[in-house]
């Protein structure tokens, strides 16, 4: 339980890779919200993170290779965030940029098309 088949550099350096990994790849794949999430987004969610947990931990079922591979990503989340709050520029980048869909009663049909926003949303 508390034995550790992989050392604990490996295991921050695994969670900070898939954790930079998934940041990309979720970053740009889209802008929604947790509360604007279908179904099958939150399903996706759920399946990729059982997807890459073994990439995370290798075949190391310790105890304490769990924890040093859960406090490696919210220290990220964290830094994430202290980067994020710090620098302007950074947030832009990071959470991206707003886009106007609907401005005194007119749709933007174009932006609503590339953000896949549609009227009954």
């Amino acid at each position: 339980m508390l034995d550790m088949s992989i050392g604990i550099g490996e295991h921050i350096l695994r969670a900070a890779v898939v954790y930079v990994f998934l940041f990309l790849l979720l970053r740009f794949v889209g802008k929604k919200h947790i509360g604007e999430l279908a179904p099958f987004d939150l399903l996706v969610l759920l399946i990729l993170s059982e997807t890459v947990q073994n990439a995370m931990v290798g075949d190391d079922k310790s105890l304490i290779g769990g924890l040093v591979s859960a406090a490696t990503l919210v220290a990220l989340a964290q830094a994430m965030s202290f980067l994020s709050w710090r620098s302007k520029r950074l947030e832009r980048l990071i959470e991206g940029t707003p886009r106007v869909l609907v401005r005194h009663g007119h749709r933007y049909h174009d932006v609503m098309a590339r953000e896949q926003v549609s009227i009954s949303s």
